[in-house]
């Protein structure tokens, strides 16, 4: 668990999360709430997904983010059982 709530991270830091979560094999949950990121950051964290097998929760309330960027990511996870977006 792994909580980065109000931390202003920005879209360059969500890149940087986004190529942990490509090697992750330990993470589960992921609170990004209250940041600055918006849909080029969320994007970085979609395509994350589509690779990542050890994450159930990720969670991105109060940011920019729209749901459109994780339906693709979404088709191709199965393991995330909790995505939090508004």
């Amino acid at each position: 668990y792994l909580r980065l709530t109000a931390t202003q991270i920005k879209n360059e830091e969500a890149h940087h999360l986004a190529g942990v979560l490509q090697l992750n094999s330990t993470l589960t949950s992921l609170k990004l709430d209250r940041n600055l990121i918006s849909d080029e950051g969320a994007e970085y964290l979609s395509d994350a997904l589509r690779t990542n097998t050890t994450l159930t929760s990720l969670s991105l309330e109060q940011n920019s983010s729209k749901v459109q960027n994780f339906t693709t990511a979404l088709h191709s996870n199965s393991t995330l059982a909790k995505l939090r977006l508004g």
